[in-house]
């Protein structure tokens, strides 16, 4: 197993002292498999107007340097925290990579996702979102973590 804390620490610090009266959160959930391989699904991070656009195609953020790259894209500051924290606690067997995506903009939040394909075809949706939309004056931004097994994701 190996956790991605170590490398994720001084980015915390940089975004530590930022502060946000945006209500959040993230949960460790489920997992699945795609042929004969496995993805688990890490967190699921939501955020009021978190910002970023949904997407089908999962960014890999399995090194410092790519992690900063994705946070530091949201306006976020709140968003930013969240998921270089979940990054962190991520914990991966050997033969994973982390992956990152906007799941979801809306006011009712998944709650899990499904991965589909292989190598340059790999997708990521959102699936289990409640059946009930509530009104809401703000998107809810959702950001998933997915462990995938390097034979899913090698193009």
């Amino acid at each position: 197993m190996r956790l991605l804390g170590p490398f994720l620490v001084a980015a915390a610090l940089v975004l530590g002292g930022c502060g946000s009266d945006q209500s959040g959160g993230s949960a460790p959930v489920g997992s699945g498999t795609v042929a004969d391989a496995l993805y688990h699904q890490v967190a699921m991070i939501t955020v009021t107007e978190g910002g970023g656009q949904v997407t089908d195609q999962i960014t890999w953020v399995d090194s410092e340097r790519s992690l900063r790259r994705y946070v530091f894209g949201f306006p976020s500051e709140q968003l930013q925290r969240e998921v270089l924290a979940a990054a962190e606690h991520a914990d991966l067997d050997d033969g994973q990579r982390l992956g990152a995506a906007v799941v979801d903009l809306g006011c009712s939040p998944p709650n899990e996702v499904s991965v589909t394909g292989s190598g340059a075809d790999l997708s990521i949706s959102a699936s289990g979102k409640p059946s009930a939309e509530i009104q809401c004056l703000a998107p809810i931004t959702t950001v998933a973590l997915v462990a995938v097994d390097d034979s899913l994701s090698a193009s």
